[in-house]
């Protein structure tokens, strides 16, 4: 009696391609396609009981307004409901109606965005009016903390010269026992 050669057991090259690819919401077309109906679903979940008081809990835990937007219109496209360039048309009007709720409820929040002021015209008008005593304030602060302050020396310890990490070893590497 002949014994049968172990048969490979693994999938089959290719096989990939013909299984179901439909196995996710995001590989089928998405709910919505049209912008307004993509807002108003979004205004509609978020003013539910659970999306409101989920929502204005994670803000006053200290999330973004950004990152709540994200989250947000992340988590729709992974149930299917819209598609990643919905998701990017849909995050403007997401965050304003997070900020308008966060508002009402008097939570305090950050938006998540630069809030540094850039320099413009008026600012160096203000910048300008900065009086004597206030410039003389600063020089004295200068003074107190002149022992905080130290000047840069020209006591530089030069590197050794090197070639590089594939150069030949110079004669004081290669003099040691081997």
């Amino acid at each position: 009696m002949k014994s049968k050669p172990n048969a490979p057991n693994g999938p089959i090259p290719g096989e990939n391609f013909t299984a179901d690819t439909k196995n996710y919401p995001w590989h089928r077309p998405p709910d919505v396609t049209e912008l307004d109906k993509g807002i108003e679903l979004a205004m509609k979940q978020l003013s539910t009981r659970q999306g409101a008081y989920g929502l204005l809990n994670t803000l006053q835990a200290g999330v973004t307004v950004v990152d709540a937007t994200t989250m947000f219109v992340t988590s729709g496209i992974g149930a299917g409901k819209w598609a990643p360039d919905m998701a990017l048309l849909l995050s403007g009007p997401v965050a304003r109606m997070m900020e308008i709720m966060a508002k009402d409820a008097g939570i305090t929040f950050a938006m998540g965005l630069d809030d540094d002021p850039i320099p413009t015209i008026n600012f160096y008008k203000k910048q300008a009016k900065i009086t004597s005593a206030q410039a003389t304030g600063a020089a004295d602060a200068l003074q107190a903390n002149k022992g905080a302050i130290v000047a840069p020396t020209d006591d530089v310890t030069p590197m050794p010269e090197t070639a590089g990490f594939m150069a030949k070893p110079s004669s004081e590497v290669t003099k040691g026992p081997m």
